[in-house]
């Protein structure tokens, strides 16, 4: 979005010195970092609390970020202190505030209120006592961004031990702080020293290591002072693009669902008496499935009824034939492999699909690989399978489905279908996508924690329209073509 990029843009200039004019009479920064020194020894009466060692200096970062030579880099544990840590049932309260990672939704300027829990059951994880003034910031990916600057409504509640708490030595601007942040300047330095696999974090310590381009007070005050006026301007930008993007989105979706309803209900393409019928296609697929179980390499299932007219949803041509997604292929899960084992992790060479992934129709890799040994522990699942998520919050209003065009496996919040006949994953695939409709609506569960799909009612009973294998190819060739057009009409 345009709003992102300006505000981002204006943060950087803000914090660079290049937003506003600099003042001799101001003073330079390297004064004021030694009234926060003399400040700091001060609190701690005269003695420093252990002080995060320094990260080796990082010239990139230096010489993206230029600053005004009356301003001066200094650590950014030198200018903060840490929070108090507490119990809250010391605290002799019978409730408490607390500031969960889920408390905060993004950056936000001024947290004023936060829901309140019994002191007595509140998570372990709620141990530091905030005050006004303090700016938290979040240490797990993908949370990085999930910064808060704390108003003094908040003084003496608790926040979770997930987040790096920066509170201010005076005479630093307390909202300066929170504007370094947010800005790029701090986390191009953090993002470097990530550790972990699922969720990749960092320390206190290394945030509190990074460098914060220091100017002086009265430059802090103009600073805060601009961004208060014109960030808010741009946050109103961004409501206006996203009603825009919303409205755009609507229309491009409908059109979407129009073309791919005509599409499986045999509108789309013009139907010809030498693409055969598909009864005949169903009777090689019975063929072929039939002589997987003699050959042992699939378990015998029991037969599923025709689909009687009464369960037929929309007429479709003559020549075309209703079944179930149960007569066509197999379906198998996933899982995540052990993360406390490393050998399944390392080297990573094998693509393990997860709902991350299904963004595409077409999957040629995956965000996250496993090893090879890992791979062992699952089933890799070949080109012309068809993935579909069945269990995440997306299913209240998407149905994700995608065809893989290489070997990969999967992980638990999906299903792969594989088809007796491999050449239908790209068709099969649009069918379900033109379904989704009637998926969401008919077999997804409701009132769950976690949205998912009914699974055996899914598989074995939703009808599904079935063309000659030539309309089939020409309604891929079609949507192809037309579905790229569509989405271009998105908004950038």
């Amino acid at each position: 979005m345009i709003a992102d990029r300006l505000r981002q843009s204006v943060l950087e200039a803000a914090i660079s010195g290049k937003l506003t004019e600099q003042h001799p009479a101001d003073g330079t920064g390297a004064e004021l970092a030694e009234l926060i020194a003399e400040a700091r020894k001060e609190l701690f009466n005269t003695s420093k609390p252990r002080k995060a060692k320094a990260l080796p200096a990082n010239d990139v970062v230096f010489r993206k970020w230029e600053i005004p030579e009356t301003w001066k880099w200094a650590i950014l544990d030198d200018v903060t202190i840490p929070a108090d840590n507490r119990n809250p049932e010391d605290t002799g309260r019978q409730d408490i505030k607390y500031i969960d990672i889920g408390s905060v939704p993004g950056p936000t300027r001024l947290l004023d209120d936060v829901e309140g829990i019994e002191a007595a059951t509140a998570p372990s994880r709620a141990r530091q006592v905030v005050k006004g003034g303090d700016t938290v910031f979040s240490t797990v990916r993908p949370y990085l961004e999930k910064i808060a600057f704390i108003d003094p409504a908040l003084d003496d509640e608790f926040a979770s031990t997930g987040y790096c708490v920066l509170r201010p030595i005076e005479p630093i601007r307390p909202e300066y702080i929170f504007y370094f942040a947010v800005s790029r300047i701090l986390l191009d330095q953090v993002l470097p020293f990530q550790k972990g696999v699922g969720y990749p974090a960092v320390t206190d310590r290394e945030i509190k290591s990074s460098r914060i381009p220091l100017p002086p007070l009265a430059e802090q005050e103009r600073i805060v002072k601009r961004l208060d006026e014109i960030l808010p301007l741009i946050d109103q930008l961004a409501e206006l693009e996203s009603e825009r993007e919303s409205l755009d989105d609507q229309f491009v979706k409908a059109l979407e669902r129009a073309i791919l309803q005509a599409a499986v209900s045999g509108h789309l393409t013009t139907q010809t008496k030498a693409d055969g019928n598909a009864q005949d296609l169903l009777t090689q697929i019975a063929a072929d499935r039939a002589a997987l179980v003699a050959a042992g390499k699939l378990k015998r299932q029991k037969p599923l009824p025709p689909v009687t007219p009464a369960e037929e949803p929309y007429p479709i041509p003559p020549n075309w034939a209703w079944t179930r997604l149960g007569e066509m292929g197999s379906f198998a899960g996933g899982k995540t492999p052990s993360m406390d084992n490393p050998d399944f992790w390392s080297p990573a060479t094998v693509p393990w699909v997860t709902s991350k992934d299904m963004k595409s129709e077409r999957i040629y890799g995956s965000q996250m690989l496993i090893s090879e040994e890992g791979s062992k522990q699952l089933t890799i699942y070949q080109p012309g399978t068809v993935l579909m998520v069945t269990r995440s919050g997306i299913l209240a209003h998407t149905f994700p489905v995608s065809v893989l065009e290489v070997p990969a496996t999967i992980n638990q919040d999906l299903k792969a279908y594989s088809l007796y006949k491999l050449e239908m994953g790209r068709f099969i695939q649009l069918v379900l996508k033109g379904l989704s409709p009637i998926i969401l609506t008919k077999y997804a569960k409701r009132g769950t924690t976690v949205q998912s799909i009914k699974f055996d009612e899914f598989s074995t009973q939703m009808p599904v329209p079935l063309p000659p294998p030539p309309e089939q190819s020409r309604i891929a060739e079609k949507l192809d073509l037309l579905l790229p057009l569509v989405n271009s009409l998105r908004v950038e």
